[in-house]
């Protein structure tokens, strides 16, 4: 049933308006989202005029959100989850080892598997002999 319910949504008609070709669901929503965010403040500033450079100004930014919003051209993701793991990278803890950037672990990344406590030089000597038998 997953592919049922993942498969992908196409708008074939506006109401009484039928289009030639289908268009993705995601694309027309895309589309809205980018007139909401980039259109609709410059005509509430600017006002509306019919000058086809402004028309082509105000329909830039959508028409190409709509284009790329649901392809993986942002390193194999789509554009929501590649500003969703860019905004999580940019609000979790880091540190700075060697000037690049690295996570700063959760757990201790060293910990003592066993401790061997050494007394005598003797014990030493030993110690040293079975490293070089076992390493060989």
């Amino acid at each position: 049933m997953t592919s049922f319910f993942n498969r992908e949504l196409f708008l074939y008609s506006l109401g009484d308006i039928s289009l030639s070709k289908p268009v993705s669901l995601k694309k027309a929503g895309f589309l809205i989202l980018g007139i909401v965010i980039w259109a609709v403040p410059i005509v509430a500033i600017f006002g509306l005029y019919f000058n086809p450079f402004y028309l082509a100004f105000l329909l830039s930014v959508p028409l190409l959100l709509a284009a790329f919003g649901d392809k993986p051209a942002f390193d194999g993701r789509t554009i929501g989850d590649a500003i969703r793991v860019t905004v999580r990278y940019i609000f979790t803890q880091k540190c700075y080892t060697d000037f690049t950037v690295s996570d700063i672990p959760s757990k201790p990344e060293h910990y003592i598997q066993k401790e061997i406590w050494i007394g005598r030089r003797r014990e030493l000597m030993e110690l040293a002999e079975l490293w070089e038998e076992k390493s060989k």
